[in-house]
């Protein structure tokens, strides 16, 4: 029966290249540094924690953790470009016009301007909802950073009230999850009753997965999805 095992083998001079392609990117103390914290395999054990000896142990203690962090926020954000997952998740349904005195225009890429004058009762306006889907994380931002808690965006419960400072972003951004899937709107508030507005005040809701770390604003779009759900419904509307 033929002997199945292959060895392979290496000329001195083949090892002498391969060392020097490595001291091209890291020097020989580096190089060493290395293979003192690597963790050998001894023959006849596998990888499991009960193989590991004490020393081994220590070597991979000693290793640092990877934060992929950032190449997820890269790779979600170039998912929201290409169109198949949305960097803004939520649309500005809301119209311009007046709320309690104050007069506000909703501009076309979704960011809302108040204008000035007098509140004369607390003085907000409902962006748009949002259906939330469990042990998602989701960062809402877009409120201006002004550093008080008069100028906010909020998430408004069921019964019409805005719910916990957890979910109301001042101007700093607010991440959450929820452990079922919910529908809440989305408010922008900028003061209470009778207060004097002497300068515009600027909103950019979005709201995004957390992934995306990059908090620059981006106008709300339909996704793939929605586009061809849209596509779907106008063609079997021509159909009948």
């Amino acid at each position: 029966m033929a002997d199945k095992t292959r060895k392979l083998t290496h000329t001195a001079a083949e090892l002498d290249e391969a060392i020097e392609m490595l001291l091209e990117v890291y020097t020989r103390d580096e190089i060493n540094g290395f293979l003192t914290v690597k963790v050998d395999k001894e023959p006849g054990k596998g990888l499991s924690a009960n193989d590991f000896t004490d020393e081994h142990k220590e070597k991979l203690l000693s290793l640092e953790n990877y934060d992929d962090a950032g190449i997820r926020s890269e790779t979600a954000l170039n998912r929201s470009t290409l169109g198949y997952q949305r960097k803004n998740l939520l649309k500005n349904t809301a119209v311009s016009g007046t709320a309690n005195g104050i007069p506000y225009t909703v501009n076309a890429d979704g960011s809302v301007v108040f204008g000035t004058g007098t509140t004369t009762n607390i003085c907000y306006i409902y962006i748009g909802e949002f259906a939330f889907k469990a042990g998602i994380l989701y960062t809402m931002s877009g409120a201006p950073d002004d550093g008080t808690t008069e100028t906010r965006l909020s998430l408004i419960n069921d019964s019409g009230g805005e719910m916990s400072a957890a979910y109301q972003d001042i101007g700093k951004g607010a991440t959450f999850s929820f452990e079922s899937d919910v529908t809440y709107r989305v408010r922008a508030r900028i003061a209470g009753s009778g207060a004097a507005i002497s300068e515009t005040i600027v909103f950019y809701p979005m709201l995004r997965c957390a992934e995306i770390t990059d908090n620059t604003y981006e106008p709300y779009k339909p996704s793939v999805e929605e586009r061809l759900a849209a596509l779907e419904a106008a063609v079997l509307e021509g159909g009948t």
